[in-house]
């Protein structure tokens, strides 16, 4: 049988109907399966299944203060759902992703958690094709939709902004070192990593930096933290974009101890990739653009959209 992979654990441990925390998901991962993760690392994992913009699962994991730091739990309609089908909820794409949408065909009286968004509006591009004209012609029209993008593009920027103040929050109350000074420590370098990139850098929304010295060139970095890495030997980055070959992109080891390393990708395409570390264990990007489920076999690859 193979062995599930910390997002599948993560919802296993969502399916108790408990109020859990990530600390609580460490200890009882580590007391069922003998496996460790770093606390930050399963906080990610649950931020990132909370998201409905992430992944459809977010549509039905929430959250609530327990204590001083958010705890996370699945709504009681959900766990009507097999495992699979929770596991599906959790990919963006491949023949093993479940929608929200076939969870509300299978289970009707989830669709309360999915709210239906821009009921009744209408875009420029949309006006157009339903009058079947190659122009707009309407000054009026015009200007009414373009208010009406101009509206939703400032929304998007306050949500933003809003996701950024919450993340630290929750990232400073979730951190909690034996010392003072190791939790400033901690806390800056969260907070670096949260800012908005002040560069002419294209950052995706995941968080994976993007530059693009031309139209056909994308330079990407990659970021392994340390609290992933740590104690490793070596780190590779293996993926569509060197054939899978463990030794062709070695990362190097930052003064912070994160492992990084830059790569040269074809723009306007997708490639799935992992990180090797120390040529045994294998870990997923949680800041990754999407997942999928490896063809090669059960597990879930992490995805850079260029």
């Amino acid at each position: 049988m193979e062995e599930k992979n910390e997002i599948q654990l993560v919802i296993d441990e969502l399916l108790t109907g408990d109020v859990i925390r990530a600390r609580d998901i460490v200890k009882s991962i580590g007391e069922k399966h003998g496996r460790t993760f770093p606390t930050r690392t399963i906080a990610l994992t649950l931020s990132m299944l909370s998201e409905k913009e992430k992944c459809d699962l977010g549509y039905f994991v929430e959250r609530k203060m327990k204590g001083n730091v958010f705890g996370y739990f699945l709504v009681k309609e959900a766990k009507a759902l097999s495992e699979d089908k929770l596991y599906g909820l959790a990919l963006t794409e491949g023949e093993n992703r479940y929608s929200a949408e076939q969870a509300i065909n299978d289970f009707p009286n989830l669709k309360k958690y999915v709210k239906k968004t821009s009921k009744g509006k209408k875009t420029v591009e949309k006006i157009k094709k339903e009058a079947k004209i190659e122009d707009v012609t309407d000054e009026k029209v015009t200007k009414k939709e373009a208010k009406k993008d101009v509206k939703k593009d400032v929304k998007k920027d306050v949500k933003k902004e809003v996701k950024i103040e919450e993340a630290k929050k929750e990232v400073k109350k979730e951190v909690k070192k034996e010392t003072k000074k190791e939790a400033k420590k901690e806390v800056k370098k969260i907070e670096k990593k949260v800012q908005p990139e002040k560069k002419e850098t294209v950052a995706s929304e995941a968080g994976i930096k993007k530059e693009y010295p031309s139209k056909k060139i994308c330079k990407a970095s990659f970021i392994l933290p340390k609290a992933t890495a740590e104690n490793a030997k070596n780190v590779s980055i293996v993926g569509d974009f060197n054939g899978w070959n463990i030794y062709s992109n070695p990362m190097e080891k930052s003064d912070t101890g994160d492992y990084t390393i830059t790569l040269e990708l074809e723009a306007g395409k997708e490639y799935s990739f992992k990180y090797l570390i120390d040529e045994k264990r294998w870990e997923n990007d949680l800041n990754a653009d999407k997942y999928i489920k490896s063809p090669a076999g059960g597990s879930i690859n992490s995805v850079v959209v260029v």
